[in-house]
């Protein structure tokens, strides 16, 4: 029966069924709600992981790459100066191996300073002046091209040459350890005596 639009139901067994159906209908729409939010939850949870895992992989993938540039850097580097060893036949190609010195960002920071120190081996550096002396053993029988010897043959014959390897002073490199001995000294502006007042 209708009265006004509104149903008026007679018999509650029909009522009971009408409220039962729109009830499940309730609960049905509930419940799928209810599992879009679980959904929702763990789709972001999901995402999130994948997220920190690509940021992390990218990270460590970077770094990877920076290390082997860095390598690539050192070995080109010392390749060079093997090459102006194996060439010295006198004292021309000789001056031309112990002028050489290198520029090599040794710390991954995309740029070459007067200020950051590094090493290789038994030496320490400052990454704008590496000579090739410090990077390569070069021995030609009899003569053994280290700092003394280069700073010799620099000193006699090209004194300019000498000047841009030379510092104001021991302490003046990138704070670099002086050490308490020039024979056992890491810092080869010491050990070899490549600054100003040195004997």
């Amino acid at each position: 029966m209708t009265i006004g639009g509104v149903i008026i139901f007679k018999n509650s067994t029909i009522k009971k069924e009408v409220f039962g159906m729109l009830n499940k209908k309730g609960e049905k729409s509930l419940n799928m709600i209810f599992g879009l939010f679980i959904l929702l939850i763990i789709s972001l949870v999901v995402l999130s992981l994948f997220f920190k895992f690509t940021e992390k992989s990218a990270g460590v993938m970077k770094g990877t790459q920076e290390e082997f540039f860095s390598k690539q850097e050192i070995q080109k580097a010392e390749n060079e100066c093997e090459v102006l060893c194996s060439e010295i036949n006198d004292v021309d190609s000789a001056l031309e191996f112990c002028r050489k010195f290198q520029k090599i960002d040794f710390d991954g920071d995309k740029s070459v300073s007067t200020l950051t120190p590094a090493s290789k081996g038994r030496w320490m550096f400052c990454e704008d002046r590496i000579p090739c002396f410090i990077l390569t053993n070069c021995v030609l029988e009899p003569a053994v091209y280290d700092g003394t010897k280069c700073r010799g043959i620099l000193k006699e014959y090209r004194p300019d040459y000498y000047a841009q390897l030379e510092y104001q002073a021991k302490e003046a490199t990138c704070g670099l350890p002086a050490g308490n001995d020039t024979a056992t000294s890491p810092n080869w502006v010491y050990r070899f005596g490549y600054y100003v007042g040195a004997t």
